[in-house]
């Protein structure tokens, strides 16, 4: 996520001192996959955790990062006009970010490779979160006034949910948050549990959906210009804000038939506390039930001529008409993604941005229609290949 720009300033001294270091093992550190992640956590843990990281992503939180986002939208920008000046493709996820880097660590591919590093490498993960934890020690005796993602983490409690309700659809009272102890706060675990978490998730998703839908504007030029005409009329030029990018109504509907059509993952798992049955189908308890977004974002009952990009299907009209349970790119429920609207922000920021200076076409190597890989993932098999043309 880009509130983590900042943050990711103080890496840069711990990036040199891992290329002078030698041998591993004089930084042991184990990986934290069976720490509490929040997508992982049950019953008053996941409440607690949830709970506190929830005001983390408030209107105002979001609005405190937008000047991080604009230092990362203008070196993505920068980017695409190299590519603009030599005319050549590119494959557009890895632009956009990609795992791990790209313009949200904007530093740290060029560094990794120097140290012959791939961003999965245990000594890569080793690192950052020998880095959170020093982090964490220095910000928990002088908070940081830069109002990255980590210091909104460690500056959230209970006390902020219970003020301001910021999650709609998490109730205060069922999460008996006056029986949760430690003082409101997270424990250094959870914090690098969770930021690790975001770091792995929220830049994956975003830049992927930012390329499928750079890639859904140049295989359909019509919709495009729609929503270049959209930006210019309503934003006059000026830098896209929280505030503006909310206005667009296009934009919003573009971006939601791109997660239609290209959702991060194609399902998701939930288990049965307790039997139920729904619909005259009986599940036991602790059943595990899959739901397969992808099939039903893809199901011609609820989606006419489903494999076309038609922005139109989110008309106010058609919303209405439909089941609402047949979308759901960020999970459904009080468990759905906690940074659902950070994330939103940023890819409509990044939008807009790149859409004032340039357009997205075809490139010889762009594959029509998109071959996905197989497995839980909904990736291009061959990468998503495009060109930009400036617009002036």
């Amino acid at each position: 996520m880009a509130g983590w720009l900042l943050f990711c300033q103080d890496l840069r001294q711990g990036f040199s001192h891992l290329h002078q270091q030698s041998d591993p093992t004089d930084c042991p550190i184990v990986l934290p996959f069976g720490s509490p992640w929040l997508i992982l956590l049950e019953d008053d843990h996941w409440k607690f955790v949830r709970s506190v990281l929830s005001p983390a992503f408030s209107s105002g939180k979001m609005r405190a990062m937008v000047p991080m986002i604009h230092s990362c939208l203008n070196r993505l920008n920068e980017n695409l006009s190299a590519y603009s000046k030599s005319g050549n493709s590119f494959e557009a996820k890895s632009v956009m970010g990609g795992s791990y880097h790209g313009i949200f660590f904007p530093f740290a591919l060029p560094l990794l490779e120097a140290v012959g590093l791939t961003v999965d490498s245990k000594e890569v993960t080793d690192f950052f979160v020998t880095m959170l934890k020093e982090t964490i020690a220095e910000r928990r005796k002088q908070p940081s006034p830069r109002k990255d993602l980590l210091q909104l983490i460690l500056d959230s409690s209970v006390d902020d949910l219970k003020e301001t309700l910021v999650d709609k659809d998490v109730d205060a009272d069922a999460l008996k948050l006056d029986k949760l102890d430690r003082n409101n706060k997270l424990t250094d675990t959870e914090v690098i549990a969770q930021t690790l978490l975001f770091l792995i998730a929220g830049f994956e998703t975003t830049s992927a959906a930012l390329a499928f839908l750079a890639y859904n504007l140049a295989v359909y030029p019509e919709c495009q210009e729609k929503l270049i005409r959209e930006i210019d009329s309503t934003l006059n030029g000026t830098t896209p804000t929280y505030e503006n990018v909310m206005t667009l109504p296009y934009l919003d509907m573009c971006l939601s038939e791109t997660q239609r059509l290209y959702p991060a993952i194609r399902g998701m798992t939930r288990a049965a506390r307790e039997p139920v049955t729904i619909n005259g189908v009986h599940i036991p308890a602790q059943a595990t039930v899959l739901f397969l977004g992808y099939a039903l974002q893809h199901d011609e009952t609820y989606w006419p001529d489903p494999e076309k990009f038609d922005p139109e299907r989110w008309s106010p009209e058609q919303k209405a008409a439909r089941n609402p349970y047949v979308f759901f790119p960020f999970g459904v429920g009080p468990r759905n993604c906690v940074g659902m609207r950070l994330a939103q922000m940023e890819a409509k920021m990044a939008a807009v941005a790149m859409l004032q200076k340039f357009r997205f076409i075809r490139a010889p190597e762009t594959e029509v229609p998109l071959t996905l890989k197989k497995g839980p993932f909904v990736q291009a098999e061959y990468g998503v290949w495009l060109r930009v043309q400036p617009r002036d």
